[in-house]
Order: C-alpha cells, then sequence, then structure tokens
C-alpha cells in the first residue's frame, strides 16, 4: 500500500485544497477516500484522518509522512 500525493490546484480561488492524498490500492472512482490541503503534509493528514487508526492503511500514510519529514 502506497500514498498517492498529486498537486491538483484545482481552478479556484482558494489555495487550500491544492494537494490531493489517496490510497494506491482504491480504485480512482467516486468512493475512494481523499485528503485535501495546502501541503502535501496537510492533505496526508487530512487523508489519516477520514480512517480508522488501526487500519494498515493508516501505518502506510505514517509511513510517508515520516519519510517526507525526514527529507527536511
Amino acid at each position: 500500500m502506497n500514498v498517492i500525493v498529486s498537486y491538483v490546484c484545482p481552478p479556484i480561488p482558494d489555495r487550500s485544497a491544492d494537494w490531493e492524498a489517496r490510497m494506491d490500492n482504491h480504485d480512482h472512482n467516486e468512493d475512494t477516500l481523499r485528503g485535501h490541503g495546502i501541503t502535501k503534509l496537510a492533505a496526508m493528514f487530512n487523508l489519516l484522518d477520514q480512517i480508522d487508526a488501526d487500519a494498515p492503511e493508516a501505518r502506510a500514510i505514517w509511513d510517508e509522512i515520516n519519510r517526507i519529514e525526514r527529507q527536511w
């Protein structure tokens, strides 16, 4: 399971949803959970808020968050 983070930059003046995070094990359809945020990390935290803490997807999101934070 991997986290897919994309810069979507919707054509709206509000920049608070420029990044989208989703799990790659889900089909890209209407039912897929998506996190949105002003940064990559904000989008991943938003996605994490929507997933049960005990789910395997939560561990994958935390791993990706830690990988990004170590780069700084």
